[in-house]
Order: C-alpha cells, then structure tokens, then sequence
C-alpha cells in the first residue's frame, strides 16, 4: 500500500465515521431568510435552473458557495444550491418554482455536507499528483531547503518577524507559530508580499472568512502588496466581504475586460426591456381578441368600442404611430400588433443569443482571470468545493489558523502545493471541533497540524516563533508567557499602553482581577449536558455595568458553557446592556478575536465536580487551550469570575488551578460584595 493510499484511507474512515456521529448527534443549521425575489439572468436556461436572491441578518460561516442544502418555505422543502454569496444577500439556484410570498424562508444546512464533499475530494487525488509537500508537511519526509532569500526590506517588522520571513524563503514546510497579538496577520501580508515580488503563484486559505478576509486586509495595508490588489492580480474566492478594490472572480475578470462587460451589461437591459414590450404587447393583444369575441357573439348589436389603449400602444409602438393605430378596427388592430409580436419575439432571440455568446465568454475570462492571478485567498471548505479550486495548481500554498483545521484539509490543500508548504497557527490554542469519541477519529481529525510537524515547536528548525505580544497589559502578556509558553514571549507593552483602560472601572487601577464567588453560588446542568449557575452570571452583568456606567466599551463576556452564555445574553438584554459593544458567547467565538475588556465566567461549583472543559491536567490539555484563548483575548482588563477554592481542591494540578495560584500573587482578589452597583 502506498503512502497516499494510507492517508486517503485513514482519512476516508475517520469522515464516514465523522459523518454518521454528525447524522445522529446534530441537525441542521438553520439560517433565516427574507426579501426573496427572482433574479433570473436573461441569458440563462430557466428550463433547467432559476435563481433567487435572499437577504439574511447575520453573517454565517456555514454558506459556502457552490454548498447543497434545503429551502424550507412553509409546509415545502426545495434542493437549493448557493451560487453566490456577498454581505447580507445569498443567491440560491433551484431547479423548482419557489413561491415568494407568505411566510419566511429558512435555508437548512446539513454539516457533514462539507464533509461528504471533502470525501470526494480526497478520492480524486491519483498516484500522479504531486503529494511531496503533504508528506513533508505531515512528517513522513524531512524538511528541504529552498535556494531563495528575501528580496524586500522587511525592517518595519520585529526580529522574530523578520526571521519567520527568512524561514518561509529558505525550508519547505516553514511553520510560523503566532501566539496572540503577535502580529501574525501583518507577519503574513509581509510574507505574501515578498513572495509576489519573488514572482511565485500563492494560494492563501483558512478556516474561516473572517481570517481569509483579515490577511487580504493587511495586505491592502502593505506598500509593497498593495499594488498586486489594483492590477487585478489577487482573487477572494466566495464569500464577497466587501473588499476594495472588488476582488471576487467576477469582479477581477470584469474589471480586466471593461469594455467587454459594458456590451454584456447593455445586452441584458435591452433584453429586460424587450421581455417587458413583449409581455405589455401579448396583454394588449389578449384584451383587442376578448372585445373582439364579445361582439362577433351578437351579429345585431353595434361595433365594440375599442379599450382605452393608447398608454399601452405608445409603449409598443412609436409614440406618433399609436394615435393612428387606436383608430382601427379591433381586428385590423389585433393583425398590426400580431404582427409587431412576431418581430419582438424575433429581436428577442436574437439578443438572447448574442447573450449567451457573451456569457460563455464571460465564464471563460473568469477561468482565465483564475488562472493568471498571482494570488488567491479562499475558505478551506472552498478549496474542496469550488470547481476551478479542485484542479489547481500553486506554487506555495498557506494555510492561515492551521491548528483548528481537521487534517485531511490540510493534506488536501498541502497537494496542490508544487513547491512550498507553508502553515500559520497556534498549537496552544483550540484545535477543530469533532463531534465523535472515537480514538481513531481524535487522531485522524482533531490533531493539531503542529502536533505531527513539530511535536516541540520551540525546538523544531523549522518552527519560527512570533516572540512579542502588543496586545495584552503586561501582567496578562507575562502570566499567559509563563503558563503556556514556557516564558518565550515577550510583551512590548507597558503598563502605560493601556493606562487609560486600566484606570477604569470596575476595580480601577487593576489589569487582571480574580473575582472569588467563595462558595456562595451553585452550578447545575442546562439543557443537552451543559452547564449554568445563575448568581455567577448576574455577577458578570453587574461588572458589565459598572464598566459601561464608568465609560468602558468593547466588553467581551466569555464562558465555556453554552447555557451559561444563553443565560448571561437573557439577563444583559433584559437590562439593556448587550449591543455593538457588549458581547457575549462561548470560548469558541472568541478565538482570532481581543475586547479591551474580558470577563471569564467559569461557571463550574459545588454540587457538581469539575468539567472536562476545565479540568485537563497538562498545559497541552484542550482546557488548557480553551483558558489560554480565554485570556488572552483582553487588551487592558482581565476579570475572571471563580470559585477559587473549589477549584483548587477539586483540581489541584490542573493548568486552571496553577493559573488561579498564579493570578493571586500578581493580580487583585475581590469577592462579589466589591463589585461595583452588584446585583444582590
């Protein structure tokens, strides 16, 4: 058996294995509709598809284009296929009429149908690919070393910075670990502009829009990047972010071809006007032949009045030929317009194929735009999904937040790289979400990249490390160093970089506070296993107000627990505190995000033990990564809300417990009574 065969394989298994937990633990992911209206194009077959347009409210990373899924509309359900997606509007193809009046439209999707896709994408890899960078990636050949050195000046960037770009040019798989506020993402635009000035094809892709869309960000930033995005050289697969310039495939293949574009553009208004002549020229028609037949019913009464027709003939007739043409007869009238109908129907097919001409020309400068782009940012799920994606080609492939992307994408992804692998992450921080227990599934899917790569990072030649924090206040930056990062990273704040932060309320003057709950609260179960505690939560709302009463903005309320962040949400709403500036969620949203204020809800007290979420014994522990993102998602103020005692006897050797010790010597202990205007 081959190398590949084994990781197809082993892959394969894992998925289906994947799949069928999916299929019985969780539904569909539910995305409500509005706005719905038909957008046909002129030039499209409306016999085998037909195209609608919905707007939603809330960004969702689930719609991918070229994604399959359920329409549902009142007691109906229609096989949808998402054709584009842009901010707020989804265009949806369906082979069926779907009716758009009465109540909403929700669309259904099926998450292990990104899944099943991947499984088809992994089977199309052949013996005759080039697989030598997914081995080197994922540790079955040894690193090589590229004769290139960079070619830009790169002296804005710190020495850790620099030498990460020096790596990337010289070994093949270069791994750049990004601790948080690192400057991974102005490390990475630096890097891609070096790499478009060594003339190299690069694909750019993550798990999540919101990373794909932050890297194509600073490099907009970049002088030296900035020039690709305005020659048309760069392509955002999917998901349109509203990026300037436009760079979706259509927009680049249009804004290369201009000219071209304004034909297709002019083509399909005068086949919309042509559509509206016919349909105004059939009704008139219609009305001449209904008055007609009433008269020939009644040989003996007099000739019918003709029907106030002279607005509708203007519109098919020149506007000094309708006045003459109302004076008819209604049937010589019915011939001259018969007559004028056959002639737009002519016209019509005419310009419909011209039409069609064009439009094929169009996905045809799309291929070629696609083909020609020095540079593409697109989704992992994309890579798999998008038609054009699946057979390509680049000459270094990046992947951005590696450490929560399921290994079989990355082999996938590593495959299309002819001469360079390069993958951007944090091993400390969460890794995929996998639904299955299955050891073999742990193993084959829920791996950290980094893990196979570079089991020590810190040691491993081709592992650059980001050493220098700029985002957190220092006492956060160096107790997060000491915890996860063996004391490698260096904070470049001081306590006067967020002095203003710190001096506000609550506890002013204090950047990291433990708020010891002592016992007085009490966690119980919620809903499927999850957990809440009730007085632990109205705490969380009451250091929410006393920081927006003091000025305080950008708050971000994180918990481990799903009900708990349900119940924290309820009670923030009912008094009016949750909006732009106020958020609050579970650990998993916050991941790649930072709030000048975080507050840490552990939920977890007596009567129940300690939860596997915050129970892991090593610093490589998934609570151990779920912590780190925790707290290190705050610029000026860190207040975590805890029941220290409990913890530290229920968990004494625990990362968690090691963290409640240290945050005692260097930070402030308070109890619920010191929270400022506390809910009693």
């Amino acid at each position: 058996m081959t190398e590949l065969t084994q990781f197809i394989r082993g892959f394969q298994k894992a998925l289906h294995i994947e799949i069928e937990t999916m299929r019985g633990q969780r539904g569909s992911f539910e995305v409500p509709l509005f706005n719905g209206r038909k957008q046909d194009s002129a030039f499209s077959d409306t016999t085998t598809h037909r195209r609608y347009v919905f707007s939603y409210a809330v960004a969702n990373e689930k719609l991918n284009v070229h994604l399959e899924c359920t329409l549902r509309h009142e007691k109906s359900e229609y096989l949808v296929r998402v054709a584009s997606v842009d901010t707020g509007s989804v265009q949806l193809e369906c082979n069926e009429n779907i009716p758009l009046e009465g109540k909403g439209h929700t669309l259904e999707i099926y998450p292990w149908f990104l899944y099943e896709k991947l499984l088809s994408g992994l089977s199309e890899i052949l013996p005759g690919h080039s697989i030598d960078n997914a081995l080197r990636l994922f540790a079955r050949s040894p690193a090589c070393e590229l004769d290139r050195s960079p070619r830009l000046d790169h002296s804005s960037l710190n020495p850790s910075q620099q030498r990460a770009i020096s790596l990337c040019c010289q070994l093949n798989p270069a791994l750049i670990w990004g601790p948080p506020g690192t400057g991974k993402t102005r490390t990475l635009a630096a890097l891609l502009a070096e790499l478009l000035h060594q003339d190299r094809r690069i694909l750019v892709t993550s798990t999540t829009n919101a990373a794909v869309d932050q890297a194509l960000e600073q490099l907009a930033k970049h002088p030296e990047g900035r020039p690709f995005l305005y020659q048309h050289k760069v392509i955002r697969m999917g998901q349109n972010a509203g990026s300037r310039p436009k760079l979706t495939l259509q927009e680049v293949a249009n804004a290369r071809y201009q000219d071209r574009q304004a034909c297709f553009e002019a083509i399909e208004d005068r086949l919309g006007n042509l559509h509206e002549t016919i349909r105004k020229t059939r009704e008139v028609l219609d009305q001449l032949e209904q008055t007609l037949a009433e008269y020939q019913l009644n040989l003996f009464s007099d000739p019918a009045p003709l029907p106030h027709l002279l607005p509708a003939l203007r519109s098919i007739f020149s506007g000094r030929r309708a006045p003459l043409l109302v004076q008819l007869s209604p049937d010589q009238l019915i011939t001259t317009i018969g007559t004028r109908l056959r002639r737009l129907q002519r016209l019509h097919k005419l310009y419909r194929l011209r039409g069609k001409a064009l439009h094929t020309a169009q996905q045809q400068r799309e291929q070629q735009a696609f083909t020609e782009a020095r540079l593409v940012f697109s989704t992992l799920a994309n890579v798999y999904l998008h038609p054009l994606m699946r057979n390509a080609s680049f000459d270094v492939v990046i992947v951005e937040e590696a450490s929560m992307a399921v290994l079989p994408t990355l082999f996938f992804s590593a495959c299309m790289a002819k001469e360079q692998i390069i993958v951007v992450g944090d091993p400390t921080q969460l890794p995929p979400i996998v639904q299955s227990r299955d050891a073999f599934v742990q193993k084959a899917l829920r791996r950290s990249i980094f893990a196979i790569a570079a089991p020590i990072p810190l040691t491993t030649h081709n592992v650059a490390l980001l050493d220098t924090q700029y985002r957190m206040h220092p006492t956060i930056g160096d107790l997060i160093s000491k915890l996860f990062y063996h004391g490698a990273l260096r904070s470049a704040t001081t306590d006067q970089t967020h002095k203003t932060l710190v001096e506000k309320a609550p506890f002013p003057g204090y950047p990291l506070v433990l708020i010891d709950t002592k016992g007085h609260t009490q966690c119980k179960y919620q809903g499927h296993h999850s957990r809440c505690n009730e007085l632990s939560a109205l705490s969380c709302v009451a250091l929410v107000r006393s920081a927006l009463n003091d000025g305080l903005l950008d708050i971000g309320v994180i918990t481990p627990y799903v009900e708990q962040a349900r119940l924290t949400r309820d009670l923030l709403r009912r008094e009016n505190l949750l909006g732009e500036s106020i958020e609050c969620s579970t650990v998993h949203r916050f991941q790649g995000r930072e709030k000048n204020m975080i507050i840490l809800d552990l939920v977890d007290t007596a009567p129940l033990p300690p939860g596997k979420l915050l129970a892991g014994q090593s610093t490589t522990s998934d609570a151990a990564r779920l912590l780190n993102v925790s707290l290190s998602r705050a610029r000026g103020k860190l207040l975590v809300v805890a029941d220290c005692e409990y913890f530290l006897q229920k968990i004494p050797q625990s990362t968690l417990s090691l963290f409640l010790h240290e945050a005692r010597q260097v930070g402030l202990v308070a109890t619920r009574e010191n929270i400022p205007d506390h809910l009693s």
